[in-house]
């Protein structure tokens, strides 16, 4: 929901209370600054509210609050198309020394963890790629090799096999890099390894797309985004909105179980 202000408190955090037990509720609050608050004012001639308030709000009743649209449409697709994961380890896997380390540190920042893998996966995956650009660690640098559908679905097979991996984020840029069959196959390889092969533990899947500006682009990868929504694959647009938002639905679910997973 979006707020800008109460006029009955008690009515309505017996309402928040007694919604917070069937469903997630996000909060996105206006008018928290003192431009805002006076906006607020003219607006619905509502009182805003202090920010301390609100936050206290939602850690009572264990809503997720958000500070703008963007995260808020991030929040609800995580809510709707990411299996809870068990915990907060994650394997990231993308094109792109710099975006490896970028992507990394977007995440560790927000509490989720990059644990490398260890020798024996690295030896497995190994055994079919090339050692030249491609850093086999986590984050998982595959520019060499995310062209090979083939290769990329079994990489992400063995992967989510490793008991310490409860989810697979997998990054890349529309027009990074020449793909087989261009946007088509690009889709492709998105949905590659989305799916738990014979034997193997369904895991959750996320992806980040960083669309290409380029306008003979735009419609395809408007294709590209309909069908990761059909197969149920969240997807953000930046590293930062999907750390955030996946740590944010992450953080909910913890404190609904009482428990905090690593």
């Amino acid at each position: 929901m979006y707020i800008e202000g109460i006029k009955d408190g008690r009515r309505f955090r017996k309402a928040l209370e007694e919604a917070t037990k069937e469903k997630a509720v996000i909060l996105l609050k206006g008018g928290l600054t003192e431009g805002g608050a006076r906006a607020v004012a003219g607006h619905t001639a509502a009182l805003a509210g202090s920010k301390v308030t609100w936050d206290s709000l939602c850690k009572q009743l264990g809503m997720i609050s958000v500070e703008s649209l963007d995260e808020l449409a991030d929040v609800l697709v995580t809510l709707l198309f990411l299996p809870p994961p068990k915990g907060r380890n994650t394997v990231l896997i993308g094109g792109g020394g710099g975006a490896s380390v970028l992507i990394t540190d977007e995440f560790e920042k927000r509490g989720l963890k990059v644990p490398q893998l260890p020798p024996e996966i690295i030896g497995q995956i190994r055994e079919f790629t090339p050692p030249a650009g491609n850093i086999l660690r986590n984050p998982v640098d595959y520019s060499q090799t995310m062209i090979y559908p083939d290769r990329l679905s079994k990489t992400i097979d063995i992967i989510l096999r490793w008991e310490r991996v409860d989810f697979l984020v997998k990054f890349m840029r529309t027009g990074q890099s020449p793909q087989p069959g261009g946007i088509s196959g690009q889709s492709f390889l998105l949905r590659e390894g989305t799916s738990a092969k014979d034997g193997a533990p369904s895991k959750p899947v996320a992806i980040v797309l960083e669309p290409s500006i380029l306008p003979e682009e735009a419609k395809g990868i408007f294709t590209l985004l309909q069908e990761c929504i059909s197969s149920r694959l969240p997807v953000y647009y930046s590293f930062a909105s999907a750390a955030n938002a996946i740590n944010l639905v992450l953080s909910y679910h913890e404190n609904r179980t009482g428990k905090l997973q690593t």
